[in-house]
């Protein structure tokens, strides 16, 4: 009985179940590549949010920027327009083109004045009625 007790010994003293030693190994593994791509993941968002604003400080310094333009070209038009109104050689020619005489010569008179006497390449004038005289 002796050689079959040992026998017995020896079955329970051997390494465990054999699909039981990878398992650890698995879970171990899952864990760190779990930890990979969800450190990873926030990486690339924090990323992602970095991207955005400073795509969108740069967008509004261009916005700024465009506005104070607008602004300024508004003010640089209302100048000549206030210039131009107190101008009596302007006034009396707008005068005699809104009577419509000698429509023509009054037209080029008034064309080639407001080219020497602005930096305009061309101009338009509308009358009370608003359409374009050409």
């Amino acid at each position: 009985m002796e050689p079959s007790a040992n026998r017995g010994l020896r079955m329970t003293t051997q390494s465990p179940i054999p699909w039981r030693r990878p398992i650890g190994l698995f879970v171990l593994m899952g864990l760190m590549l779990l930890t990979i791509a969800l450190g990873t993941w926030l990486s690339l968002r924090g990323q992602r949010n970095q991207a955005l604003a400073r795509a969108a400080a740069q967008l509004s310094a261009i916005g700024e920027l465009k506005a104070g333009e607008i602004k300024l070209w508004r003010q640089e038009r209302m100048q000549d327009a206030d210039t131009l109104s107190h101008m009596r050689p302007f006034e009396a020619l707008l005068n005699q083109r809104s009577g419509r005489h000698q429509e023509a010569q009054t037209e080029a008179i008034l064309q080639a004045w407001l080219s020497k006497q602005t930096h305009y390449d061309e101009a338009r004038i509308l009358d009370p009625q608003p359409k374009f005289l050409d």
